[in-house]
């Protein structure tokens, strides 16, 4: 697993500092706020549980059950560390002198909430290591997340944050947050005051769009008419939203690689309770059409002179007919052995044809299997033309 580092440097006015700081090593406060904390001492495997307070220091590891919280006292005067349940923390150093002072964590997993209010040189370091990136906080109160898959998140309150790894690079300012997977790129840097608001920013939230008629939706760039429309999708289809016009009038949903825009008026848009808010975008954003797999209606379209359309998935079932070169299909299932899809054609003819003839614009892990009955298909006639 790939260790990354977080490091928070401040530049602020001195005030007066422990005499332990001539003495190189440090020692912190170790406060119980909930029942649920331990602490595994230097060079020991045995963890052992606090019930009010400790001491801790370098090579301390300190962790959080289900429902325990703990705080980590480093100075008196507003540098702190809050460990909210389920989380482990290691003190790899804490060490200064009278001006400046080396503070570097390991953060296995979790949420800690940072506060940082002392005043210090441009040299000091508070650093947290996490397993996806590397983080320079230039400010005072921030938070950092890390869940079991090592993927990991700050939220800035305060100040600014610059995360980087080898590739890329990031400012995470006050009131965004940013997340990023381990060994893959970073994800945007969205508002977020909380991680179920980043979270709700970057995946959207479940929802439904629900209307009485039989109608498909235009998806377009931008959440205006005036958009280029890049294709339509069945309202049914509609099930997450990740993200709202300023005006409220438009919806951002996923669309074939990328995202688009669907306007609510006509339908009823219900989004799941739970869903802390979904992102709002200005009225006049307009998506990158490079990002899409193909634009135009259609699931799929046809990409052989003439592609045969068969009462079941395989040559030997009756063919009830041809779709031409270009004719774009909707897919409603597809075979057992994911060799053929059941499609529906514009002029309203449903049956099967071969996947090979077909470019989808969906993704075909998404389509359900249909499996065929009778098992013993009807004889197709001797001679026909077309693919399969």
């Amino acid at each position: 697993m790939k260790w990354a580092s977080c490091l928070l440097i401040l530049v602020l006015i001195a005030l007066p500092v422990p005499k332990a700081f001539a003495q190189g090593e440090l020692a912190a406060s170790l406060e119980v706020l909930e029942p649920g904390v331990e602490v595994k001492r230097v060079n020991t495997q045995l963890w052992v549980a606090v019930e009010v307070e400790s001491i801790i220091g370098e090579g301390d590891s300190i962790r959080t059950d289900a429902t325990g919280t703990a705080r980590i006292i480093f100075f008196t005067d507003g540098t702190e560390l809050t460990l909210e349940p389920g989380t482990e923390v290691t003190i790899l150093e804490f060490r200064g002198d009278a001006s400046r002072f080396n503070i570097s964590l390991r953060m296995l997993a979790g949420i800690t909430r940072q506060q940082i209010l002392r005043a210090l040189e441009a040299d000091s370091i508070y650093a947290i290591e996490t397993p996806a990136v590397d983080m320079t906080v230039r400010g005072t109160t921030f938070a950092v997340r890390v869940e079991e898959t090592g993927r990991s998140s700050v939220i800035t309150s305060d100040g600014d944050v610059a995360v980087n790894d080898e590739s890329e690079d990031a400012d995470v300012p006050a009131g965004f947050g940013l997340r990023v997977p381990v060994n893959e790129r970073f994800s945007e840097v969205v508002p977020a005051t909380t991680f179920e608001e980043l979270d709700a920013a970057l995946d959207g939230c479940p929802a439904t769009f629900q209307t009485d008629a039989d109608v498909r939706a235009n998806i377009r760039l931008g959440p205006d008419l005036t958009f280029t429309r890049v294709g339509s999708i069945a309202p049914g289809e509609i099930n997450r939203l990740v993200g709202i016009t300023e005006n409220g009038e438009w919806y951002r949903v996923p669309f074939r690689g990328g995202f688009g825009w669907i306007a609510g008026a006509g339908f009823g848009v219900n989004v799941a309770a739970s869903c802390p808010g979904l992102r709002v975008f200005p009225d006049d954003y307009e998506e990158n059409v490079t990002e899409y797999r193909a634009t135009g209606d259609g699931d799929a379209v046809v990409v052989t002179a003439v592609a045969n359309l068969r009462a079941g998935p395989g040559t030997f079932y009756t063919q009830l007919g041809s779709v031409a070169d270009g004719s774009e299909l909707d897919i409603t299932g597809q075979s057992e052995d994911g060799q053929w899809v059941q499609v529906l054609t514009r002029d309203g003819r449903a049956g099967w044809i071969a996947l090979y003839l077909l470019r989808l614009n969906i993704d075909i892990d998404d389509v359900p299997v249909i499996t065929v009955s009778p098992s013993t298909p009807t004889p197709a006639p001797t001679t026909s033309s077309g693919g399969s």
